[in-house]
This record gives structure tokens, C-alpha cells and sequence, in this order.
């Protein structure tokens, strides 16, 4: 299950190909790197182009319980 945080759009400053690395930060304040994702555009990217970032927080589901074994008398 997910939970859309929040959306960003921007323009992108460079070019950028489908087998460029691109690097997002995700900051708390100037100086605290929370997360630092890397990935590649499906599709090339030119100078001006707008895109858009979402951020969803993901909850993962905790692993089943394993059943507790019966005391041995």
C-alpha cells in the first residue's frame, strides 16, 4: 500500500539520454541527505522538458510469524 506524500515538477537543466545515470537527493535541510536515488529514464530527455517526481510512502508488510514451539515439560 502507498501514500502520495507529495508531487514536484521542474524543467530539466541538461540533457539527458535513456543510458544516463540520473540522480535524485531528497533533503531535509541544505546540508541533510536523507536518500540518494539513482535510475535511468525510460526515454530521452532534452533541455527545457518538464517532469514531474511524486513521492509515495511505501508500507511493506511485516513477515508472517513464525508459531511458537510448545515448552517441553
Amino acid at each position: 500500500m502507498t501514500v502520495k506524500l507529495g508531487e514536484i515538477q521542474a524543467k530539466m537543466s541538461a540533457n539527458a539520454s535513456k543510458t544516463d545515470d540520473l540522480n535524485v537527493h531528497l533533503r531535509l535541510r541544505r546540508l541533510d541527505i536523507l536518500e540518494f536515488v539513482r535510475f535511468k529514464p525510460g526515454e530521452d530527455l532534452k533541455k527545457g522538458d518538464l517532469i514531474k517526481i511524486t513521492i509515495e510512502k511505501v508500507e511493506v508488510p511485516a513477515p508472517p510469524q513464525k508459531p511458537e514451539a510448545p515448552a517441553s515439560p
